[in-house]
């Protein structure tokens, strides 16, 4: 069980939000960031509706609705594995065509 919990640790999906001590044992609580919370960086200064065209075929509400973690009707809406890595993707895209236009800029 400790190398379960270890690992789980370690996972980017995962922070350790504190050890609360019990009589005679100890629990370890663990919390899932959120993708919002993991963008928190650049969250304000991307255009996420043309994302959400761009890279999903899907509608601005759609993308914010996930980065929230909530779905359409108001319930718990995560992305999927398969989005998440969408997403990654998306991002990593997103960076190379800033990085080409930067390098456009006569100096």
């Amino acid at each position: 069980m400790k190398s379960k919990i270890s690992s789980l640790t370690k996972s980017p999906l995962f922070f350790r939000e504190g050890i609360k001590k019990n009589k005679n044992m100890s629990t370890l609580t663990l919390k899932q960031t959120s993708v919002s919370t993991q963008l928190q960086d650049i969250r304000l200064d991307i255009t996420w509706s043309n994302i959400a065209r761009r890279y999903f075929n899907k509608s601005a509400s759609w993308l914010y609705n996930k980065m929230n973690g909530v779905d359409g009707n108001g319930g718990a809406g995560d992305f999927t594995f398969s989005e998440k890595l969408e997403l990654r993707n998306a991002l990593y895209d997103f960076s190379d065509r800033i990085r080409k236009a930067a390098d456009n800029i006569d100096v």
